[in-house]
């Protein structure tokens, strides 16, 4: 079993611990202390709107998944894509290596914008290069998991 994802949409901030549904931001490394932008991890909050959950894969299939992202992104391998400057497409996905993170609404927002501006250029580049279905039913899960996650969401990899 690979990597899991939580995706929980429109958060509201709660002041009370009566709700027995309360969803505390954990920051445990580096990564999801820059990428939790639009969410105070102080705070505790409800869901209010969408709850997703889905994998992609084993952890081979998820890191050949980023290597995907990066040559749909323009690189021909991560070490050309880890030499280059942002802003690039995908990039806080596939820079992330940590096992666990939580990526914020703003991020998320930025990173739905960058699947909805490549899908057409994910479906030829998968269809083009006879790259196994599972890998675009990856891709088109990351499109519903961010658009959930921007509207003033979390997703969260455990």
């Amino acid at each position: 079993m690979g990597p899991q994802f939580n995706v929980f949409s429109k958060l509201r901030k709660i002041t009370n611990n009566v709700d027995d549904e309360i969803i505390k931001i954990k920051i445990n490394d580096e990564v999801s202390a820059r990428y939790i932008s639009g969410i105070d991890p102080e705070n505790k909050y409800k869901c209010v709107g969408r709850k997703l959950k889905f994998n992609t894969g084993d952890y081979k299939e998820y890191e050949e998944f980023n290597e995907h992202l990066i040559k749909i992104a323009g690189f021909k391998d991560k070490g050309d894509f880890l030499k280059s400057s942002g802003p690039i497409f995908f990039e806080e996905l596939i820079r992330v290596t940590s096992e666990s993170f939580t990526i914020g609404p703003i991020i998320c927002r930025k990173l739905y914008n960058d699947f909805k501006e490549n899908f057409g250029v994910a479906r030829d580049y998968f269809k083009q290069n006879n790259i196994d279905d599972k890998y675009f039913k990856y891709y088109f899960m990351w499109c519903r998991a961010l658009d959930a996650a921007k509207e003033n969401g979390i997703l969260v990899k455990s």
